[in-house]
């Protein structure tokens, strides 16, 4: 998948929450699970990372984020103001049955088929 498909397709998500999940996805390497059981106490504003907890292997660790997905990510947190959860609700659900979602993957697949 080329940079210029991968931003068309972020700049295609019109949903605040599913926008910033996909960056996140993208962006830091991160799975759609570890994405969606983010704390907002997992953030580090001051080193902009995110601690991922649980991850892979059942480890925490922790990743850095470049600016334009920490303004997204800030962006978000302004306008949704979430409490305890980053992205509460059934938002796997959300995201996995969302077509732009589904749409991503297979782009993704068919890349690193290549």
């Amino acid at each position: 998948m080329s940079e210029k498909e991968v931003a068309q397709l972020l700049k295609s998500v019109t949903n605040p929450k599913h926008k910033t999940i996909l960056f996140l996805t993208y962006s830091s390497g991160l799975r759609v699970g570890e994405v969606v059981r983010l704390c907002c106490t997992d953030l580090d504003i001051e080193r902009q990372t995110l601690i991922v907890r649980q991850g892979k292997g059942q480890k925490d660790r922790r990743t850095l984020l470049s600016s334009l997905p920490w303004d997204i990510v800030q962006k978000y947190i302004d306008e949704y103001r979430p409490n305890r959860w980053l992205f509460p609700g059934n938002l796997l659900i959300d995201i996995l049955l969302s077509g732009a979602y589904r749409r991503f993957l297979k782009k993704l697949d068919n890349a690193q088929e290549l």
